[in-house]
């Protein structure tokens, strides 16, 4: 594929990409379930009291979100799976890297002054 047919194929996807957001915008702008939402509820102020709280309640390994029309989203978080040992091979990498540099530092200071 030549350089301009390449450039060309971007701009493509470039606008592509750009549309394709831009009706997704519209989408969610005029979905039928948020505008329910909204013109259900009283807007606060007006029989409406705020929430007490910015965070909804935490469960352990649970992903908690609330959206515009007040449903709580909750999805799984999976656990960060370690291999046996990472740990303390992990500590011995680090203690080697530090005694490898004050052995480059040492060896640097006698040459210095043997020099």
């Amino acid at each position: 594929m030549a350089p301009l047919e390449l450039l060309e194929q971007q701009a493509k996807n470039a606008i592509k990409g750009s549309v394709r957001t831009a009706q997704a915008r519209v989408q969610r702008e005029t979905s039928i379930v948020r505008l329910a939402g909204t013109c259900l509820r009283p807007p606060v102020g007006k029989g409406r009291k705020k929430q007490e709280s910015a965070q909804p309640e935490l469960r352990t390994g649970v992903y908690v979100q609330t959206t515009l029309d007040g449903y709580l989203r909750r999805s799984p978080v999976q656990e960060i799976r370690t291999a046996p040992g990472y740990r303390a091979a992990l500590i011995k990498r680090t203690v080697a890297a530090v005694v490898a540099a004050i052995a480059v530092v040492a060896v640097a200071i006698v040459l210095l002054r043997v020099l």
